[in-house]
């Protein structure tokens, strides 16, 4: 069977401000999604990353010990990072996935 990874994801915590910088250097870049109620930085998209923010809910905020107000998720496509603008690839061999992480 052929597996391979077609994306993964990491998430972090954001203060407004820090997504008001974002904002400010990526302008054109950066746009709200209305639909699914997220900020959108789609400049390296084609490169293999994608970036989402939203604001936190009460809850994850409260827990969270700098009470932050937003999550950003990074979301990684590991072919896209080897192959920019080209049509889905698939990475099935080790070489491939080193290539991608370096």
């Amino acid at each position: 069977m052929n597996e391979f990874i077609h994306t993964f994801s990491a998430n972090s915590y954001l203060f407004v401000s820090e997504m008001d910088k974002l904002k400010e250097a990526y302008k054109e870049n950066f746009f709200y999604n209305s639909a699914e109620k997220l900020f959108v930085l789609s400049k390296y998209a084609e490169r293999g990353l994608r970036i989402q923010i939203k604001f936190t809910k009460n809850k994850e905020k409260k827990y969270d010990k700098k009470h932050r107000d937003c999550k950003m998720e990074l979301i990684i496509t590991p072919a896209k990072l080897l192959f920019p603008g080209e049509a889905m690839q698939k990475l099935f061999s080790k070489e491939d996935y080193k290539n991608a992480i370096e």
